[in-house]
């Protein structure tokens, strides 16, 4: 059986890597900003979900992806704006390369740090046509996706600009490459940046 100490980041690993996942922010936007829509999609070519900010999760530790540290994270020095979860497909031979999952539980692609969101809490998935799906995993608190209520293993189709909530307290926008352009160029994300 392995160590669980040597899975563990020290707390000065896990402040870098989110030091890392803000600069990447900063760079999605800088770029959305100065490069024309067909440089960006070649730079930037997959979906994201983004977390809305809330009076509720502004002071909340941030999105990250592929972050496995099983410690509170040290918060970085910016405030509780944006936060992107990338949806990328895992290479082929993972044992779960169909989808991409998204919950509290540190294993996951996407990590939320919220009590209220299950340990695995929704499974999103890109069919061969590229059309994205998510499916509730049976979550406590449920996901909804446009106010609506998803039946738990039911895969349902997502289309850029979707709003999900994820458990009571965590709302999330859905967008495919051209929609997080046009998100990361409106004045509210730009100026959550400067």
């Amino acid at each position: 059986m392995k160590n669980p100490q040597a899975l563990r980041l020290t707390r000065e690993q896990a402040t870098t890597r989110l030091v890392a996942v803000i600069k990447r922010l900063h760079k999605f936007v800088e770029d959305a900003n100065s490069l024309e829509w067909e440089r960006f999609r070649k730079l930037h070519n997959f979906h994201v979900i983004v977390i809305i900010p809330s009076e509720e999760t502004a002071s909340e530790p941030i999105v990250t992806t592929q972050f496995t540290s099983r410690e509170p994270a040290a918060r970085p020095p910016i405030d509780g704006t944006y936060r992107v979860g990338i949806l990328k497909r895992r290479l082929i031979g993972h044992p779960f390369n169909n989808f991409l999952t998204v919950g509290r539980a540190a294993h996951n692609d996407v990590v939320l740090r919220d009590i209220e969101v299950s340990k695995v809490h929704a499974l999103f998935e890109e069919g061969p046509d590229g059309v994205w799906t998510v499916r509730d995993n049976n979550s406590t608190n449920g996901t909804f996706l446009n106010t609506v209520r998803i039946d738990p293993e039911v895969k349902t189709r997502l289309k850029s600009a979707d709003v999900l909530k994820i458990g009571p307290g965590l709302s999330a926008a859905f967008f495919g490459p051209a929609g997080f352009y046009q998100f990361l160029r409106s004045p509210g994300v730009r100026d959550a940046f400067r």
